[in-house]
């Protein structure tokens, strides 16, 4: 764990790095990140990570993963998807309730694409310290986030507004919600911190984080009493909506980083012309290759090279377009507009070289055939964005 340094009134860890906010020193906070698809994981530790306001020290595909990391590494915070492996429920729910139970110095945001209180409720069930509740598309606005990572690791409570706007909406007028308690939903739903809310009720930061729990008590209980038959039909869609997220989820792995946080987001870009550079991979004779081939290796090759010239793209904030059979066309420039693409893609070749030679070297230690890639890459004006109809994709 780290030891705790004091400089300039502030409790710092030892090793801590800063950045600047408005000519003030801030500290860079230490996050684990748990979400098991990978290239969503990517696209979000890299827009995380973009604002030099928050370090990824851990990467987690399950809930039991994530656990171990937290004891390990001792983080500011845990930012987890609210349904992982095995059975993809709510084991985000409760691995913010455990790290909290036992670790109570980090604190826990949790993504989920439900804005449906009762998964609100189950989080804050038995405190809100060091909780937030966000849906996903907030993955879109890095500062919203990044506020909402702050504010749970000093103890704080974030609790999405449309979330809040909901419970409202449709609790409040039927329980015993006081005006007092509905303007300290308010000021959660504009995103206050326990701070700015305390400044604005003139009373304590410890205050407002009673009078927040009670006030969501209040409301789980008036749910409860008024509206037990919806709760019922809610948990029988939500079975349903289990098996539909877990066939989504293998689709997925297909998509880059930054689409992923499109699709999240639901803000795909509109169609534009910029200049950008693509690249085009091809193994040179694979239909002579894959017909004197095992077919079962054959697939265990191809899947290794596409998973390594995948991860040499996205470490160089590069889009994969598509798999053409053995080719891959990634993109630089697009959807994330970068000014030096032409150099990423260069030496991103480079290393697709470098990586399939070592491959081919691995492989032939193992009887297995190596295979020869050629490379093209191309800088030029085109049209990148979402076409299709029912089914949008984004390409160039």
């Amino acid at each position: 764990m780290p030891v705790p340094a004091s400089e300039g009134g502030v409790t710092l860890a030892a090793g801590t790095r800063e950045f600047r906010v408005r000519g003030r020193k801030a500290t860079v906070l230490r996050v684990v990140l748990a979400e098991d698809n990978l290239l969503v994981r990517a696209g979000t530790k890299q827009l995380l990570q973009s604002t030099g306001e928050i370090e990824v020290v851990g990467e987690a595909s399950n809930a039991v993963e994530a656990a171990q990391l937290v004891r390990d590494l001792g983080p500011d915070a845990v930012i987890t998807d609210i349904r992982m492996p095995p059975s993809f429920r709510l084991e985000g729910i409760e691995l913010a309730l455990e790290i909290r139970a036992k670790m109570p110095e980090t604190g826990v945001v949790v993504l989920s694409s439900h804005d449906d209180p009762e998964y609100a409720h189950a989080l804050f069930k038995d405190s809100s310290a060091g909780l937030a509740y966000l849906l996903k598309e907030r993955v879109a606005d890095p500062d919203q986030l990044i506020r909402a990572v702050r504010e749970v690791a000093r103890g704080g409570t974030v609790m999405d507004p449309k979330i809040v706007e909901i419970i409202v909406s449709r609790e409040v007028s039927s329980s015993d919600i006081s005006p007092a308690d509905q303007q300290l939903l308010d000021l959660m739903g504009k995103g206050q911190s326990y701070a700015e809310m305390a400044e604005r009720l003139d009373t304590t930061e410890t205050d407002v984080d009673v009078q927040v729990s009670r006030v969501l008590a209040r409301l789980a209980d008036a749910a409860s009493r008024g509206v037990l038959v919806a709760v019922s039909e809610l948990r029988k869609l939500h079975s349903s909506v289990v098996e539909k997220e877990a066939s989504t989820a293998a689709l997925s792995r297909f998509l880059s980083p930054q689409v992923a946080r499109g699709v999240v987001a639901k803000e795909l870009l509109e169609p534009a012309e910029l200049e950008l550079t693509v690249i085009f991979t091809d193994v040179r004779g694979f239909t002579r290759l894959a017909e004197s081939t095992d077919a079962q290796v054959m697939r265990e090759l191809l899947d290794e090279h596409l998973t390594a010239m995948t991860d040499i793209v996205l470490e160089r904030d590069g889009m994969v377009d598509k798999f053409i059979g053995d080719a891959v066309m990634a993109v630089f420039g697009a959807p994330v507009r970068t000014p030096d693409h032409a150099g990423r893609a260069l030496e991103c070749a480079e290393a697709m070289l470098a990586r399939q030679d070592a491959l081919n070297a691995r492989w032939e230690t193992e009887g297995r055939p190596p295979f020869a890639v050629g490379i093209g890459v191309n800088t030029g004006t085109a049209t990148a964005g979402s076409v299709g109809g029912a089914k949008l994709e984004y390409t160039v």
